[in-house]
């Protein structure tokens, strides 16, 4: 019996225990809900009164400039001390709910949040109010400042960035440097504008500022290129030209590229490359014109003799329709003298000089003068072989001749050309104007990349030099690496891109 009893106590204070141990972990687990819960109004609350002091803060700069915000202005300040009364009676009871929480007074702390809640959204019916006002104003203004701070970061970054490139820019750090200083200071017409309310104006200045800062970013992104053409290829290109003894054509584009030295800090980045296109376009088309005209001299000169000696055969022995031809052949050779002809209207009259001379085969004598001149006409011919035969086998046999793929694509097609002249005895050069004018034009750009890559020879050993004699490259794998690559490219004959990479791994050890 004793037994019995001695259980039922044990059960009896197990089942206490456990039932002070339930209230006990339930009141624990409200109030760390209820602090949660007060964390988070009050924690919104300070972030939505801190933001609204900013707001006033803005509008009171804004009014002080513009009275037509003065009404707006009054309106916000009715509303913020209404929302501070209200953040100043939701302070009180958070502080008592926190005192009520370290107590464990679990009734105290559910009837305080509820009150706080209630209080909260009354905050926030009237917060809605303010927001109403001010969230148009807010926007303009955030936007504002975000645009400012991006173009600080930008021409902050540019500002670094030409420092590191200070001693490769040599015409035009100072100039890029002062006008990222010049947007820079641009900005503050922006700030006067905001804070003057007329938002208007201030994004006006911004697509301004934002104009000449993507002017600029282009312009940087592009100087080191731009700057070697102008003062490094150009110049050498210029000085090749004294070779044709065209003291004129020669005056004329440097007098062009000396302009665009001047104005090189002016011009944007578009004008510059345009300019350098054309120049480079003008010196080219220069060169294969001296070319061609070389070719075509040497033909006029043996050319003459040939005519007069038939023009003088001709006239001794003319009749009616020989006396009509020998006119109209002095007509055809006046125009081969003619400054402002072309090479085509040149190679026309030629071409109609033959044809009349061929058809004044009507009586023995003139087909007896035709044999002597056909004699003529291919010895002529014979020479104009020979020097094909010349240009042909110095191209493909010079040592200048870069080896790369595109090159070597033209000297087949240049090869293929020539096979299918010596294959006709060179007759198609005379009959086929296409098969003439492909030979011409392959035959001369390479002869053209000859000479380019000759004057890339010597700019490359100049570099080369002058490199090594510095000593700033250091040995290591990776300059061992690069110069390998040079040396194939130099095995290649391709002194331009050896010419390229040597210059790309100065700058880069520079750096």
């Amino acid at each position: 019996m004793d037994l019995k009893w001695l259980f039922y106590i044990l059960i009896s204070v197990f089942s206490l225990a456990i039932i002070i141990s339930f209230f006990l972990l339930t009141r624990k687990v409200i109030l760390k809900i209820i602090e949660k819960t007060r964390e988070k109004y009050f924690n919104n609350l300070q972030t939505i009164n801190n933001t609204n002091k900013t707001s006033l803060e803005h509008i009171n700069i804004i009014s002080a400039s513009d009275k037509s915000m003065s009404e707006i202005k009054n309106k916000l300040e009715t509303i913020s001390t209404s929302l501070n009364n209200l953040f100043n009676k939701i302070d009180t009871n958070n502080e008592y709910l926190i005192e009520r929480i370290n107590k464990k007074k679990v009734l105290d702390s559910i009837n305080t949040i509820f009150f706080i809640r209630k209080l909260y959204k009354d905050y926030q019916r009237i917060q809605s109010s303010f927001d109403i006002i001010f969230t148009p104003i807010s926007k303009k203004w955030n936007k504002i400042d975000e645009d400012i701070s991006v173009f600080l970061d930008k021409t902050l970054h540019i500002k670094n960035s030409l420092l590191t490139k200070k001693k490769t820019l040599k015409y035009s750090f100072l100039f890029l440097l002062n006008e990222n200083n010049r947007i820079r200071s641009n900005i503050k017409p922006v700030r006067k504008n905001q804070y003057s309310g007329s938002f208007i104006s201030a994004n006006k200045e911004i697509q301004s500022i934002n104009s000449e800062l993507n002017d600029l970013i282009m312009k940087f992104n592009n100087i080191e290129k731009t700057e070697y053409f102008v003062f490094l290829y150009l110049p050498v290109s210029i000085t090749t030209l004294k070779n044709y003894n065209d003291e004129e054509f020669y005056n004329y584009i440097h007098d062009k590229w000396k302009k665009l030295v001047s104005e090189f800090n002016h011009l944007s980045i578009f004008e510059i490359h345009d300019t350098v296109r054309k120049l480079c376009k003008e010196i080219s088309e220069f060169k294969t014109l001296k070319f061609e005209n070389v070719l075509l001299d040497n033909f006029l000169k043996n050319f003459e003799n040939m005519f007069f000696a038939l023009v003088n055969y001709l006239e001794k022995n003319k009749n009616n329709l020989i006396k009509n031809n020998i006119e109209l052949l002095k007509n055809n050779f006046q125009h081969l003298k003619v400054k402002e002809f072309s090479n085509d209207d040149i190679l026309e009259a030629i071409s109609k000089i033959f044809n009349l001379f061929f058809s004044s085969i009507d009586n023995i004598e003139i087909s007896e003068l035709l044999k002597k001149f056909q004699e003529n006409y291919n010895k002529l011919k014979e020479a104009e072989v020979t020097k094909i035969t010349s240009y042909f086998f110095f191209v493909i046999e010079n040592k200048f001749l870069p080896q790369t793929s595109d090159i070597n694509e033209e000297v087949n097609k240049l090869s293929e050309l020539y096979k299918m002249l010596v294959d006709s005895k060179f007759q198609l050069f005379y009959k086929d104007a296409k098969l003439k004018e492909q030979f011409i034009k392959t035959l001369t750009h390479l002869i053209k990349q000859i000479y380019q890559n000759e004057e890339y020879l010597e700019m490359y050993k100049e570099l080369e030099f002058f490199a090594f004699k510095s000593k700033f490259i250091k040995n290591d794998s990776k300059l061992q690496d690069s110069m390998k690559v040079i040396d194939i490219y130099l095995k290649n004959q391709n002194y331009k891109k050896a010419f390229k990479t040597l210059k790309s791994i100065i700058k880069e050890y520079r750096s």
